[in-house]
């Protein structure tokens, strides 16, 4: 439930709530954090389904995935079966025992409901964050671990600082070093 409509530019207040069938993973309505994912360029933009990013107020273990407060809601529009997203994801994680570096975000279907009305069907995943990949806490010099990404699509050719930006260690931690790995 929000009281605005959400949006690129930031997190609008809402509250978060989560049912099942078999009434597992049920937790009274959380007052968290929504906004549409990515940076309003690109696909999503254009897309009448949007994918939304959303904060939790509290760490929550969410359909036996792992605990945070941290989650993506992917619109898997383009993904005219529904399942591409969900089994490409699954299926690199089954390469994990043989290949550790196979990492991806779980994820779980979910049927979305914003201000009561139907959204669709979603995929409910993990975010991409340094849990996800078992990396040391962000340190200010070269040999921190880092995760960025484009804002948009990118031919991976050259630096831009338009295009590219640090995802991790963000904001709260104040170490920006994406520039001094990039340019190199």
């Amino acid at each position: 439930m929000t009281e605005e409509n959400p949006n690129y530019d930031s997190y609008i207040n809402c509250t978060f709530q989560l049912s099942t069938n078999d009434g597992t993973d049920e937790f009274e309505p959380l007052k968290s954090k929504i906004r549409i994912r990515g940076s309003g360029t690109g696909w999503n933009e254009f897309s009448p389904k949007k994918d939304f990013r959303i904060k939790l107020s509290d760490d929550k273990s969410l359909l036996g995935m792992r605990r945070d407060d941290d989650w993506l809601l992917i619109g898997m529009y383009s993904d005219y079966p529904q399942m591409r997203i969900k089994m490409a994801f699954d299926v690199f994680r089954s390469l994990q025992p043989t290949n550790p570096t196979a990492i991806l975000p779980r994820s779980q279907y979910v049927l979305l409901y914003l201000n009561g009305d139907f959204q669709g069907l979603y995929l409910l995943a993990e975010k991409n964050d340094r849990e996800l990949f078992y990396l040391d806490e962000a340190q200010n010099n070269l040999n921190s671990s880092l995760i960025f990404q484009t804002k948009f699509n990118t031919d991976l050719k050259q630096y831009d600082k338009e295009v590219w930006e640090q995802d991790w260690p963000n904001d709260y931690e104040g170490i920006y070093i994406m520039e001094q790995i990039l340019i190199k």
